[in-house]
This record gives C-alpha cells, structure tokens and sequence, in this order.
C-alpha cells in the first residue's frame, strides 16, 4: 500500500496545479469561432404511438398521440444567433410548431421549439409521416435542418428500433 501513495499524491498535485484550470465551456470556445446553432437532437424519431381514442388526452404521455415534445436550440459559441423564423415542411397536417420560445440564442442562454404530433388515424403499412424543422437564424450554417419522424399504428408499438427519418427535399420555409 505505501508504494501507491507517492504516485497518487503526486498526480493529484499535478491535475490541481497544471491540468485542472479552467472549464470545459473554455475548451469548445477556442475551438468555437462565429455564429453557430445546434439542436439537441437530430434526427428526432417520436416512433410509434398509439391513437388517444377514449383516453384522456396527455401531451406528455409518449406512448399516446397527441404527443408534444421541446427541441432544444443551443448557440455554444460567443456570438449569439437570432432566430429569424422556425417552420415545419414536409406532411404537415398532423405536426403543429410553437415557438421559439426567444428570438435570440446565446451561449448559456438556450432557446426552444415546440413540436405536437397530433395525428389520430394509423397510418398504412409502413407509412410514416416525414417533415423537418426549419430554424433560419445569422447562424453560419443557417438554415438548420432537423428531420423528425413519426407514425400511429392500431396495436402496440414496436420501438425496438428508432424510425427512419426521411427528411423533406425543402430547406427553408415557405414565405
């Protein structure tokens, strides 16, 4: 036992004098240069739900449509974006969008959209309903493009696997 306490001290003395400075926020910002914007998550699968049919109606019950759900936006550079416009394309009927919930995002200071997939009729076969997210922003890589996928089926949903989100050719919302 005493041959390990030399080598332990010795590193704990180094992390805390040489290699524990800083945070990892000034990490990713020297690594981080202009107007970025990021989703949490992409591509988003809601997967298969089930109908609401008599049940009573839960936005966040994930099993059941309708089916309301957060994207979060993060800027994680310096700069900060400001979201000009935030649009759903592609088989719309059944997908509703609010937000964002601020026209500006910056580093520490997230914004958000809100999707609902309110589909109550299953879909054929294998169908699926396919749309993407639009976020236009001053981003650099503005606009941000986020596939999201879904469908309902009359028996118990399988979702072993995620859905295979097919996003719409459309990149930019309509005017």
């Amino acid at each position: 036992m005493v041959r390990w306490k030399l080598p332990i001290t010795l590193a704990v003395v180094g992390f805390t004098v040489f290699g524990c400075s800083g945070s990892d926020d000034d990490l990713f910002t020297e690594v981080c240069e202009g107007r970025q914007l990021v989703p949490h998550l992409s591509p988003v699968s809601f997967g298969e739900l089930r109908p609401l049919g008599n049940a009573t109606e839960d936005l966040h019950d994930a099993s059941r449509t309708p089916y309301s759900w957060p994207l979060i936006l993060h800027a994680p550079c310096d700069q900060e974006v400001t979201i000009d416009n935030a649009c759903i394309v592609g088989d719309i009927d059944h997908f509703t969008l609010e937000g964002p919930s601020d026209d500006v995002a910056s580093r520490g200071n997230d914004s958000a959209v809100r999707i609902t997939y309110n589909r109550q009729s299953p879909n054929s076969g294998d169908e699926q309903d396919n749309v993407a997210i639009i976020i236009e922003s001053n981003a650099e890589d503005s606009p941000l493009v986020v596939p999201l996928c879904a469908r309902v089926v009359d028996g118990s949903p399988d979702n072993s696997e995620p859905l295979d989100c097919v996003p719409p050719s459309e990149t930019s919302c309509p005017n």
